[in-house]
């Protein structure tokens, strides 16, 4: 019985992020270069965007977190993710057009759908991706393994696409949501075993359970190592644009940024 679970919920939990990924990179791998060649926007707006992203997906990922808490492993949440991956097409290009009306207001747009959707949902997809795997007793490092394939794959085509017509990213975006629709539709998880269920279902997070944490030195420890390893995520904003212009022409920068 327990094989038979395993042989099902792993390699569907593998490809839902993988398109997971595909969706995000599709779209977003190139966000900054879209941002300055196709937008026209300066260092200092994309800045704006990038804060307002991360802002949404702090308050995001509290809320995921304490949802999926006392969700278990219903798939309430993934299913609200899914209808934000396919519309992430539409989405971006609705960015666009404000961000030309009004930067300030295509910030703010831009940046809560993105960090709702992605910088925030991804931790809903693999936190249950991980109670999924202690369920079934598959590694959960095996799984996510196939998001960074997804993000690679569609990064490697994202640059080519970009030069033929950057709304192409958006559309395989798009795309790839419905394939996440898809497999997330044929995806059962059995009910857990008794332990799994006190492990998940059985202690009743509390919102008073949620803020005890703030007392906890070794949380406070973890918030400052999380926080000193994505301060890259600064450097990491603009560095598509001056790589991409480090060649002869953009559209060849833009290439082998995908390949980069």
């Amino acid at each position: 019985m327990m094989k038979t679970h395993h042989s099902h919920s792993y390699p569907l939990l593998s490809a839902l992020l993988f398109f997971f990924f595909v969706t995000w990179s599709s779209s977003g791998s190139l966000l900054s270069i879209w941002l300055h060649q196709e937008v026209g926007l300066k260092a200092g707006d994309t800045g704006i965007i990038f804060a307002v992203l991360s802002v949404s997906a702090l308050f995001a990922q509290i809320c995921y977190g304490f949802i999926q808490d006392k969700l278990g492993l219903r798939k309430h949440l993934l299913w609200y993710l899914t209808t934000m991956l396919i519309l992430s097409g539409p989405a971006y290009l609705l960015f666009g057009h404000l961000l030309k009306i009004n930067i300030l207001l295509g910030s703010v747009f831009g940046g809560i759908f993105i960090g709702l959707t992605f910088n925030g949902g991804i931790g809903v997809l693999e936190s249950y991706t991980e109670r999924v795997a202690r369920q079934s007793q598959f590694e959960f490092g095996k799984a996510r393994m196939w998001g960074s394939l997804g993000w690679a794959v569609a990064t490697f085509f994202a640059g080519l696409l970009f030069n033929i017509d950057p709304k192409l990213n958006f559309a395989v975006a798009s795309c790839s949501g419905l394939v996440f629709l898809l497999l997330l539709a044929r995806l059962r998880v059995s009910s857990a075993p008794h332990a799994m269920q006190e492990a998940v279902a059985g202690g009743k997070v509390t919102l008073q359970d949620a803020l005890r944490l703030l007392t906890l030195p070794r949380f406070w420890a973890l918030v400052f190592f999380v926080v000193g390893t994505c301060v890259y995520g600064v450097y990491d904003q603009q560095f598509p644009v001056y790589f991409s212009s480090q060649f002869a022409t953009p559209q060849e920068g833009n290439a082998m940024y995908g390949y980069l």
